[in-house]
């Protein structure tokens, strides 16, 4: 997904191998991470989880805000979720669960949030500080239909490996969208996966033919979301 973002970015990263800064989006995306991360794994309380993120936030959240709107919806929404954390049903089965697995082929690597057992199956779930909207059921997807299911290709992608790894695909596929505590939940879907595993697999037979490191120049992603700007040829350009 970082190819389709910006091919140059994609490029410094993992071509040349440039470590990415973290700006104050991404910061707080792996602040709020950490503290699920906490939680689930019993090293701190759900109740204490409000308490830990006032105390910490300034420590783990750098870079700086795309306005005073953003930092106060961010830091007041990832809040208002932390001191009243819900309770996640099931068994905790993988948290931050570590796979190596195979699609049509390739080598994957990735990291699944969480991954529960409730009665009918196994979930995963992926935390999210972006509010995504549930599908609309109508016959001509909307914008936020096809966003949702651009993100929803990186949790079939954990499905294959949950197969792979644990002998079974999962029931659901959850998007804990933290900030405005909401959960969109999807059901497992074989056609999904079968579009996920071969769109995966044009777009590496793409990056391996690809010769064209061209920058996705837009103001606001590569201001607030890019960790590389500071290396970036092309940021003198916006």
């Amino acid at each position: 997904m970082s190819f389709q973002k910006c091919p140059y970015g994609f490029y410094v990263h993992y071509i040349q191998g440039e470590e990415e800064d973290n700006p104050f989006l991404a910061s707080f995306g792996t602040f709020a991470h950490q503290i699920h991360q906490l939680v689930f794994s019993g090293v701190l309380g759900r109740k204490d989880a409000g308490d830990y993120y006032l105390e910490y936030f300034n420590d783990f959240v750098v870079g700086s805000s795309p306005s005073k709107e953003v930092f106060a919806s961010y830091y007041k929404g990832g809040y208002s979720y932390f001191k009243s954390m819900p309770w996640f049903p099931g068994e905790i089965v993988g948290i931050e669960k570590e796979f190596y697995f195979d699609v049509l082929g390739h080598p994957f690597h990735g990291f699944a949030d969480l991954i529960t057992r409730e009665n009918d199956g196994l979930v995963i779930y992926d935390h999210k500080a972006k509010a995504l909207k549930p599908y609309s059921g109508r016959k001509k997807p909307t914008k936020t239909d096809l966003e949702l299911s651009e993100y929803a290709r990186q949790l079939y992608l954990y499905a294959e490996a949950t197969k792979q790894s644990l002998g079974e695909y999962p029931k659901y596929l959850v998007f804990n969208c933290y900030r405005v505590q909401n959960f969109v939940r999807l059901d497992f879907d074989s056609r999904n996966l079968d579009e996920t595993l071969r769109w995966a697999d044009e777009m590496i037979q793409k990056i391996r033919t690809f010769d064209a490191w061209k920058p996705d120049i837009d103001y606001f992603k590569c201001r607030n979301l890019c960790g590389l700007n500071d290396r970036c040829d092309y940021y003198e350009l916006m």
